[in-house]
């Protein structure tokens, strides 16, 4: 008979329980109870039970600070968790990583399944995010039609460039019905029939249930394979969904994605006008130096022989008196010693005789010298000369300013066909806004008033009664009278209705 103690008894169990449940996750639904908030620790203490047990529960500081929801006595709710047992009590207990209200956890489990799976496969992987386009002009928004989100997305993208093309992919965003209408518009997106060059999907907030086609499999398997990049604003910043993970660029919200998608008309005419500007000022710069450079060959090429041969014969001369300067002062060194040597001149006639061959010997060589170092510079003096002739420096600078004019004719040419160009698109650019911000207010009920010199009308004081106007609306346009006329202040039009009189 072996005899445990109660330490030994209690590991044992504690081995027996952790092996059988082994360290995977284990899921319990059941009732809050005993709940009194979180302990002084920041720690979480309460139980779980249904008509049959309690199981008490332990959340850590960590885990309670990430709840996402108020946690409160008798909610149903589904914890996820691992089983524990403290020896020295001999008490066990689960201790919580995750708590969702019980109503969610069917679809949490799921949702939490299919994100591992697709995370494994690569589908949220950054390698595989594709970079938006800069300037789209033909975008696809594929969200319900009768939706708040439609309006918030066309709303922002027309506020922001006005010339943009939408295609709206009418589809289901809620219910049964909605997951095979979105698969069905990406489909017709791959047949590369409406040359779309991104896509908007979106739909307002919502509960995870409304949310939940946006969770599914064949949805993810859509956006992953489609041919253009895809934005996801799917609900509230809040919300979660796969199909923000899988696309290419997730927005917060519907209004937020339409401002990723495309950057404001006004900040493009900004660095347009930016770019042309510093572009006339390079090539003003490249213009004034090439002029400087030919008014500096025009001006100080035609002193520069003159002042060349005028340095290289004073430095001539200079050769020539130090040649003469040191041939004296040899001349007459040797006349001194020839002098000093007083009584032995008369009387060693040869020595007088040797000493008189190697003065003359000297003096030869020395004008020898003098000769050779004469020719050698008047040579290099010569040649300069030739080199610097007028004719040659004449044709040379004739050579340099016609290149010089040459290439500032072709700059001027390339300057004026750059600015030509950017000030046409520009006014192009400006022109199309204007009429589009024109259409986009008689659309919301006002009219132009013309006089019948097509002059705009902007003041009631203008015309007088009985004067014929023309007015144009959203559509059409027609003649009228004036019968009346009521002078007064400018109002606010922000509400075409306001001041109308049945």
């Amino acid at each position: 008979m072996q005899i445990l103690t109660v330490g030994q008894f209690t590991s044992q169990i504690k081995e027996v329980l952790e092996g059988a449940f082994g360290h995977a996750p284990l899921y319990v639904s059941g009732e809050v109870s005993g709940y009194r908030g979180r302990h002084q620790s920041g720690h979480c203490y309460f139980t779980l039970k249904d008509e049959r047990a309690v199981l008490p529960v332990v959340m850590f500081s960590r885990e309670f600070a990430a709840l996402g929801f108020p946690l409160a006595e008798g909610m149903k709710v589904l914890a996820r968790g691992r089983l524990n047992l403290y020896e020295p009590q001999g008490k066990y207990s689960f201790i919580l990583d995750q708590l969702q209200p019980a109503g969610l956890g069917a679809l949490y489990l799921r949702f939490e399944q299919l994100k591992r799976e697709l995370e494994a496969e690569g589908l949220f992987a950054l390698e595989r995010k594709r970079p938006l386009p800069l300037l789209p002009l033909r975008i696809g928004v594929i969200t319900s039609p009768t939706g708040a989100a439609l309006r918030d997305v066309l709303n922002g993208l027309f506020r922001r460039y006005p010339r943009l093309e939408v295609v709206v992919l009418p589809v289901l965003v809620q219910g049964a019905e909605a997951v095979p209408t979105i698969v069905a518009a990406f489909d017709l997106l791959r047949q590369d029939a409406l040359g779309l060059e991104l896509v908007i999907l979106c739909r307002g907030g919502g509960s995870l249930e409304d949310l939940w086609a946006f969770n599914e499999r064949a949805v993810a398997s859509a956006i992953a394979t489609c041919p253009v990049p895809v934005i996801s604003g799917v609900g509230h910043t809040t919300d979660l969904t796969i199909a923000d993970l899988v696309a290419d660029v997730r927005a917060t919200t519907p209004a937020n994605a339409a401002e990723l998608a495309v950057t404001p008309l006004a900040l493009w005419e900004e660095r347009l006008e930016g770019f042309a500007g510093r572009l006339e000022q390079v090539m003003d710069r490249r213009l004034s130096a090439a002029r400087q450079q030919l008014d500096r060959f025009g001006v100080a090429l035609p002193e520069a022989p003159a002042l060349r041969l005028s340095t290289l014969y004073l430095g001539l001369d200079h050769q020539l008196e130090r040649l003469q300067s040191q041939a004296g002062r040899l001349v007459s060194r040797y006349r001194a010693r020839l002098l000093a040597m007083g009584l032995g001149l008369y009387k060693g006639g040869a020595r007088v005789g040797l000493l008189r061959g190697a003065l003359v010997r000297l003096g030869e060589r020395l004008r020898a010298a003098g000769d050779r170092k004469l020719l050698l510079e008047r040579n290099s003096l010569t040649f300069l000369v030739r080199r610097l002739a007028p004719g040659t420096v004449r044709q040379r600078l004739g050579a340099l300013r016609s290149t010089l004019l040459e290439r500032k004719e072709r700059l001027e040419r390339a300057v004026g066909l750059v600015l030509t160009v950017q000030r046409r698109d520009l006014a192009v650019l400006l022109k199309s806004v204007e009429g589009v911000q024109v259409e986009r207010v008689l659309q919301r009920g006002y009219a132009l008033v013309r006089d019948k010199s097509r002059k705009l009308l902007r003041r009631a004081e203008e015309v007088a009664p009985g004067t014929v106007i023309s007015v144009r609306l959203a559509v059409g346009e027609f003649q009228a009278e004036v019968g009346q006329r009521e002078d007064g202040d400018e109002q606010d039009l922000s509400d075409p209705t306001r001041g109308m009189r049945g």
